[in-house]
């Protein structure tokens, strides 16, 4: 059933059908798309909130 319906969709003139990608691991994934671990993440977050609140001259 699911393939004769997609056989129809590819006929639409207003759709498109893409190929399902390749499975990729996790880690494949991650580095595609340039993910940071949580620990870089965080720690370049932080730097950049030390150096908002330093350019107002905030101290808590």
């Amino acid at each position: 059933m699911a393939k004769k319906l997609l056989e129809y969709i590819k006929t639409l003139p207003f759709t498109t059908a893409v190929k399902k990608p390749p499975k990729r691991s996790f880690r494949e994934a991650a580095e595609a798309c340039h993910a940071v671990s949580v620990k870089v993440f965080t720690d370049e977050l932080r730097s950049q909130i030390n150096e908002y609140f330093d350019k107002k001259n905030v101290r808590f």
